[in-house]
């Protein structure tokens, strides 16, 4: 817990020192309550790093791994995508997806003002753990107009805004899980249509896959198929993350493009004709889903995290309490105290130190 608060400390005043630039409006200093606004829109397991232009980033706390490998996700209209494998390639993947992508004015002034701010940026950049190279490479494609004008969306040249994506991507990321990412998603946008492995084979990229494969099965169903016990831990885990991807693949997803309410319901739905899973808890969610749809308030994920703590499942447990704050806050329009709580003892009582001071930190609003 000291090293991370340590490490969090480090981030945030290299962040504040960038933010006084003001000349990367994806990167500005967080108020003293972003935890706690984090945890309250659904998301008491993400630790947010920053704001920024119509979006806040942060890491998604997993029990298994150290914080440092924790995947980063980027949260706005309280949906989230997964956009970074970890820390080390969080600043370069969020400048390409979020600024060459999406904010060309961003892009320009970046490119403009690159040698006055490079400092700052590579100071916060290392602290993350990258190397300068991979940064390096991203910026060199956001200082040349041609390679902007690729990754600006124009009808008729779809193919190249794809394929200058991926490209790009994999010189950041070179993990085996990502490339499978990578190849996968790049077969579904070019129509070449690949079934999905194991979720395992793609790392922190294997609920994107999922989700993403729940939504394009219908348009190619003898290909897209997906076991059921796949579409159960969509259902089951870490709803609001991953589950708002667009109807068609595409590199250029962002988060509250498509509503995470209506696929997870759609992916019950698609289950439930099928035999019980056997799993009380599974089956349990799938009814909930199908009977209360989009109002559903995320009470019976609330029940599945008791049932699947007292059965030494306490990462099921943890996925499905992530869920049940995110059902709840895009109904009620707030996360409640008791789910909070219950996420901080969660941690508490397995001992997960970095996690419990996560929750805790956003229990309080520090």
């Amino acid at each position: 817990m000291d090293s991370l608060k340590s490490w969090l400390s480090e981030i945030d005043k290299s962040v504040r020192a960038l933010g006084r630039e003001g000349s990367l409006d994806i990167i500005t200093p967080p108020d003293a309550a972003l935890s706690r606004t984090v945890a309250g829109e659904g998301f008491p397991g993400v630790l947010p790093l920053w704001s920024g232009h119509l979006q806040t980033v942060g890491l998604l706390a997993a029990p298994s791994v150290a914080p440092h490998a924790w995947p980063a996700v980027v949260l706005a209209r309280g949906q989230a995508l997964t956009f970074a494998t970890d820390a080390r390639t969080l600043l370069p993947q969020l400048i390409v997806h979020r600024v060459l992508s999406k904010l060309p004015a961003t892009a320009e002034r970046l490119a403009d003002r690159w040698r006055e701010i490079e400092p700052k940026v590579l100071t916060l950049h290392r602290i993350l753990g990258g190397s300068d190279e991979l940064l390096n490479t991203v910026i060199a494609a956001v200082r040349d107009p041609g390679t902007r004008l690729l990754f600006t969306f124009r009808p008729g040249h779809e193919a190249e805004f794809e394929a200058a994506h991926s490209r790009l991507a994999r010189q950041i990321e070179t993990s085996e899980p990502f490339v499978c990412y990578a190849d996968w998603l790049d077969a579904c946008i070019e129509g070449r249509w690949s079934a999905a492995e194991a979720p395992e084979r793609y790392g922190p990229w294997g609920r994107r896959v999922l989700c993403w494969a729940c939504r394009l099965r219908y348009r190619q169903p003898a290909v897209l198929t997906l076991p059921a016990a796949w579409v159960y831990r969509v259902i089951e885990g870490h709803a609001g993350i991953d589950s708002g991807v667009p109807t068609r693949a595409t590199w250029a997803a962002r988060p509250g493009a498509a509503s995470g309410e209506t696929a997870l319901v759609e992916a019950a739905e698609s289950i439930v004709n099928e035999s019980p899973s056997g799993d009380p808890v599974a089956d349990g969610l799938v009814k909930a889903l199908t009977s209360e749809g989009a109002s559903y308030r995320g009470y019976a994920h609330a029940e599945a995290v008791v049932a699947l703590d007292e059965r030494d499942e306490p990462q099921r447990a943890w996925g499905a309490l992530q869920s049940a704050a995110w059902w709840a806050a895009r109904n009620t329009g707030q996360a409640p105290q008791a789910m909070l709580d219950g996420a901080r003892l969660l941690a508490e009582r397995h001992k997960w130190v970095d996690i419990h001071w996560v929750v805790e930190r956003a229990t309080k609003g520090a």
